[in-house]
């Protein structure tokens, strides 16, 4: 859904999606639309821009919606684009605002006040961030160890440099899930898979997984999927039934059933890089 300039959208800073989902994964999706509150003006970006990779993870909402289906888990969905505010980034670095992102500026986010950056992330971070906290508690209050995993979806082209990868897998420092979703993969050699690309999983650019899985002990792990493989309806159904299956597999694993003791770095980092 595009914020075009004039439509005007109902306040809603995140969707929970099956709510009433009772496996133990627990799906995110931090760059789900590329709504933008029509007081900004589409940030000065024009129509074409708003519906490119640079105001959401094409494709990611609708794969997550799938998987959620499939496995009767829960999902939280951003409510708006990532060009408001990054729900997936520190605020305090200048990436939550992004000014420039791949050679398109970003007018709506030049010179923006602190003042201007708290409010943004009052209304369209905060909601968000607290509804995650609050189903990932809810879950460990009924004794069950969460899983975390968090969908993402990549451009195939950036910054004129080729992305061969159909499949990223990240992790900071817990390799558990990785490492299962690679054992299972070992069999599918037609798909080419890379691990911690086309990104880096680190505090400086990332969040939700470092924040409400790696901080907490739990299970997680973040998927990427090359955008051009969910433009329609077969692929997104494809890749839904093969991460499905693959979490399906994966999760009853023992090493999954514990909680790990926290890296000390993370809220160390987030307690300076987290605050405007």
């Amino acid at each position: 859904m595009v914020g075009k300039k004039y439509k005007q959208y109902k306040y809603n800073p995140f969707e929970l999606y099956n709510p009433k989902g009772l496996n133990r994964v627990i799906l995110l999706c931090d760059h789900a639309t590329n709504i933008i509150p029509a007081k900004f003006n589409n940030l000065g970006l024009s129509k074409s821009d708003i519906e490119s990779h640079i105001a959401w993870d094409i494709g990611a909402a609708s794969l997550a919606k799938k998987i959620v289906t499939k496995l009767n888990s829960i999902l939280i969905l951003s409510g708006y684009s990532r060009l408001v505010v990054d729900c997936n980034k520190p605020i305090g670095l200048p990436e939550a605002f992004i000014q420039k992102s791949d050679g398109t500026i970003v007018p709506g986010n030049l010179n923006l006040t602190k003042k201007e950056k708290r409010k943004r992330v009052k209304l369209y971070c905060l909601p968000y961030r607290k509804k995650i906290k609050t189903i990932i508690k809810s879950r460990i209050l009924n004794n069950t160890i969460p899983v975390i995993v968090s969908i993402h979806s990549f451009t195939p082209v950036y910054k004129n440099k080729i992305r061969p990868w159909h499949l990223g897998l990240l992790y900071r420092k817990d390799k558990r899930m990785v490492s299962l979703v690679l054992n299972e993969f070992i069999k599918k050699k037609s798909i080419k898979i890379g691990v911690n690309k086309p990104y880096n999983c680190e505090l400086k650019s990332d969040f939700s997984i470092p924040y409400f899985a790696e901080a907490m002990g739990l299970p997680y792990i973040l998927f990427e999927v090359r955008q051009d493989l969910l433009k329609n309806v077969n692929g997104i159904n494809m890749w839904s039934k093969t991460i499905s299956k693959l979490l399906c597999q994966i999760t009853n694993h023992p090493s999954t059933n514990s909680i790990l003791p926290p890296p000390k770095d993370i809220f160390k980092y987030y307690k300076r890089k987290n605050k405007i």
